[in-house]
């Protein structure tokens, strides 16, 4: 399966216009099209609008304001109730009509111009204009506290101008191959222009935005509350809501999935996801993993002023030292023995759902399993052994490396995988499972030697190798912008300002993977592997769940929010009782069908990220 995405298929030249290959607000394929409405009716259902999908949430939401929040779930909040200009398309990835309809670009890809869809309404029945895409731009741009989730996206915009009631004209500093118009969420302007504090204002009810569903309401117990948008593009949900219901662990949500008290799921584990292939009443996927876990190595920490930061251990500092672990680490074994084969071995941060930019097993600069190896450059970097096997550090003193995850299913047996390895070759541990708030709070300020972390990957990877750079690296209280792990090179920085540039797909793919390489041969964050996602709905009261990329794709957790939006009632069936319109949302027919957003098992993000997922 080819996946595509702007750079796989670019929209640059002006000759080369994209418009809308849909009519309107309708997303059909092939010319056919079904009105949920009328499914609904078909299945003897008259009563779509009052009822909600029940969603388990087992993780954490840092917030539900789109400047700020950056864990995984929060994420996944803002695509539901969000649009960007240009959305990643249901298929395969591929750049989609949003709030914009048409987008062009000059020769070289410094000034972008976007024709927004003329009468499409926000929540609130306010028409969407381009001074609201001026407005959620400028805000990012000009107000550092809003920039935590988005700052890096709007990295080379230098103005946004809106040229008329529904043409916006974003200028460039530098020539770009990414859209500008991709992920960064449209806010109403009338809504958010009328609040004295952006980015301290909750955005916690009676939301307005662009999506499918908005929130109504949310508090860290209860969950949160969205309602169906009368006004969305696509015609008005099936169902009238959603619930996304907290629960302390997968366990939980699964019991819960099995009794019909949560409609769907994510996350699931291997065995859960086994043990519910049983139930004729649940329908479970594993979707094609769209990110990667591995370990972040602290190689001394320093913020944006090159000041150091937090208390990673010494040796860590050393290129040699840190390779020698990597070496340590089997991943094939790793996949086998955590992901039971549902996954792939780690290569680069590029999983081989994007095959443009997937590094090859066996590539030439990878740092393959090799204990002799790890051993022998310890030895002849001077970390001797001492008469109990244990390394010492070059002023004599005992080696104990902090080896942390945060808590998910499988953090215990990786760890201690992981560990069994390092004792190969001298390196003591000490092992611990943290929660995520920790977790964050450790890597934000670099307190932490190897912590277990892993990435979603966006259709566009620009940004997650942003954080690679120096001026990713966040001042010395932790704000401002987020390092990916306190890395800081200067040939990697040039690496990406010539990918960021280069306008050639090909060309910068290559740049991509040497990029990776690079972050390989460095030993900061070596991949163990590429998991599936597990994810689970009940087939007796959903239908038309469609999934993107269509084969092997995601139902939630999405690059937007297309299966919610397509979603239908069986027969009448469902969770309790929500608000919301039925008008009809055109989903595809057949094979071509519209599909869903991919989606990533791996977790949240921390504090201060861009908008690349930390999972």
């Amino acid at each position: 399966m080819e996946t595509h995405s702007s750079q796989s298929n670019p929209i640059r030249r002006q000759t080369r216009r994209i418009i809308a290959g849909v009519a309107g607000s309708a997303l059909a394929i092939g010319g056919f099209g079904v009105s949920a409405t009328a499914a609904a009716a078909d299945t003897g259902s008259d009563t779509a609008a009052d009822q909600v999908i029940n969603i388990a949430l087992t993780t954490d939401i840092d917030s539900v304001n789109p400047f700020i929040g950056v864990l995984a779930d929060a994420m996944n909040i803002h695509r539901i109730q969000y649009e960007p200009l240009v959305a990643w398309g249901p298929e395969d990835n591929a750049e989609h009509p949003a709030i914009a309809q048409e987008w062009e670009s000059n020769d070289d890809g410094t000034t972008w111009t976007y024709k927004l869809e003329e009468g499409a309404k926000w929540s609130d029945g306010e028409t969407i204009t381009s001074e609201d895409v001026e407005w959620t731009f400028n805000a990012i741009l000009e107000n550092e506290s809003l920039n935590s989730a988005f700052g890096a996206y709007a990295s080379t915009v230098k103005t946004v101008e809106a040229v008329d009631e529904y043409t916006v004209e974003i200028q460039l500093s530098e020539p770009q191959s990414a859209n500008p118009g991709t992920d960064i969420p449209i806010v109403p302007e009338h809504v958010w222009s009328a609040i004295d504090d952006p980015a301290g204002y909750a955005n916690d009810k009676d939301v307005v935005g662009s999506g499918p569903f908005q929130v109504t309401s949310y508090s860290v117990s209860s969950g949160i509350q969205m309602t169906a948008n009368p006004h969305y593009r696509g015609g008005a949900p099936a169902f009238g809501g959603i619930n996304f219901v907290p629960y302390k662990n997968t366990d939980a949500a699964v019991q819960a999935l099995n009794a019909g008290e949560i409609d769907m799921m994510s996350g699931l584990t291997t065995a859960q996801y086994e043990a519910l292939q049983n139930n004729d009443k649940i329908e479970v996927v594993a979707a094609s993993g769209r990110g990667f876990r591995g370990v972040q190595i602290n190689p001394g920490a320093t913020d944006i002023n090159g000041n150091p930061m937090g208390d990673g251990h010494k040796a860590l500092q050393d290129v040699k030292f840190r390779q020698a672990l990597v070496h340590a680490i089997d991943r094939d074994t790793l996949n086998e023995r955590v992901l039971k084969g549902y996954g792939a071995p780690g290569t680069g941060l590029i999983p081989p759902l994007y095959p443009n930019y997937y590094v090859e097993p066996g590539t030439s600069g990878l740092l393959e399993f090799d204990l002799d190896k790890a051993n022998q450059l310890l030895d002849e970097a001077g970390y001797e052994r001492g008469s109990d096997g244990a390394r010492t550090d070059k002023d004599g003193n005992p080696i104990k490396l902090r080896l942390y995850s945060y808590e998910h299913a499988s953090a215990q047996q990786t760890l201690d995988l992981v560990a069994g390895w390092f004792d190969e070759i001298g390196i003591n541990t000490e092992l611990n499972v943290t929660s995520m708030g920790q977790y964050n709070d450790d890597t934000v300020m670099g307190n932490y030697d190897i912590y277990i972390s892993g990435w979603t990957v966006r259709p566009n990877p620009d940004y997650l190798f942003g954080m690679n750079t120096c001026d990713s690296r966040p001042a010395a209280d932790g704000s401002g912008a987020t390092s990916l792990a306190g890395y800081c090179d200067e040939e990697f920085d040039k690496l990406y300002k010539q990918q960021a540039a280069e306008t050639d797909p090909d060309a910068r793919a290559e740049l991509i993977k040497q990029m990776q390489l690079k972050i390989e041969d460095a030993a900061i964050f070596p991949v163990f592997f590429y998991p599936e996602t597990f994810q689970a709905y009940r087939s007796d009261k959903i239908q038309n769940m469609v999934a993107q990329p269509t084969e092997g794709g995601a139902i939630l957790m999405q690059n937007g929010a297309w299966s919610l939006a397509a979603a239908q009632p069986v027969g009448g069936g469902g969770s309790d009782a929500g608000g919301g319109n039925s008008t009809g949302i055109w989903v595809g027919v057949g094979a071509a069908a519209v599909v869903i957003a991919g989606l990533l098992f791996f977790n949240s993000r921390r504090k201060k990220a861009s908008a690349e997922e930390r999972e």
